[in-house]
């Protein structure tokens, strides 16, 4: 289903930025030849800095700083959640059509191990495509975690599209089970967007990322400012946890500040998880 931020990400994130940036360069050749200039300078500062592993390393530990790794596992730690990290759709060497993604399956080979450790069961997340004939992200995952890694007891959520609604349709599943104290399995670099949604109604979620981008410089410290089309890819990944939790933070503002009652100064202990309906990301 086609969404307006789908639009707005395209636009707002390279390459689509770096090209909707030479389209208005190209524009204001014919339109304002006096600030040409000025608009191809910043058009090419910009896709430079976003090339660069120097600058794309900036904005991702700015993400993946945030959270440390999880060395021990709380007493209290009483479910694992696996956020799902995208499949793919070919027919491959082992005769499928369907399988998981690189970062899917990094998450839930982390998700394995924590299994295994702790004898907890795992929430499986992710929609199905929106073909009918797929199978969901949930069931692809479920399969790598009961086939591959055995993990005993592997739960599934089938709904979820964003990583707010992974929050929202993971927390059902826990209401229904008694869980409480959660531990989230996801990327350093997604854990901040991730924790967020699972704060905002009302949990303590325990965060335990895996996969943490890193650049060596040893030998070639002069590569940091040398354009790189992976340091593009790390830029974009990077500015989508950003703007997409800013995003986050817009949308709960507007939707609790709709559906707060007139007189919410009489209620301070209306919380976010009360308003948990208004907010669909």
């Amino acid at each position: 289903m086609f969404k307006i931020e789908h639009l707005l990400e395209v636009l707002l994130m390279p390459p689509g930025l770096l090209i909707f940036a030479a389209i208005l360069v190209l524009l204001v050749t014919r339109i304002r030849p006096r600030i040409f200039s000025s608009f191809l300078f910043w058009a090419v500062l910009t896709t430079w800095l976003l090339s660069t592993p120097w600058f794309s390393f900036i904005l991702l530990d700015y993400l993946q700083d945030q959270y440390p790794p999880l060395e021990i596992v709380p007493e209290n730690a009483d479910v694992i959640v696996l956020l799902g990290g995208g499949r793919e759709r070919y027919q491959n060497e082992f005769g499928q059509t369907e399988t998981l993604g690189i970062l899917a399956l990094a998450r839930a080979r982390y998700a394995g191990h924590l299994a295994r450790k702790t004898g907890l069961p795992v929430i499986a997340t992710g929609a199905k495509a929106l073909d009918d004939d797929a199978r969901s992200q949930a069931e692809l995952l479920r399969d790598y975690l009961v086939d591959e890694l055995k993990v005993p007891v592997v739960l599934t959520e089938n709904q979820s599209t964003t990583t707010f609604e992974n929050a929202r349709y993971a927390i059902e599943i826990m209401k229904q089970r008694g869980y409480q104290r959660p531990l989230i399995v996801t990327h350093y670099l997604h854990m901040p967007r991730a924790m967020e949604s699972f704060q905002h109604f009302g949990l303590k979620p325990i965060a335990a990322p895996t996969y943490r981008y890193t650049y060596s410089s040893q030998g070639k410290k002069g590569m940091l400012w040398v354009p790189d089309p992976y340091a593009l890819y790390l830029s974009k990944i990077a500015l989508h946890e950003i703007v997409g939790s800013l995003y986050y933070a817009f949308k709960q503002y507007q939707d609790e500040k709709a559906a707060a009652p007139s007189d919410s100064k009489d209620n301070p202990d209306e919380s976010p998880a009360h308003l948990e309906s208004a907010w669909k990301a």
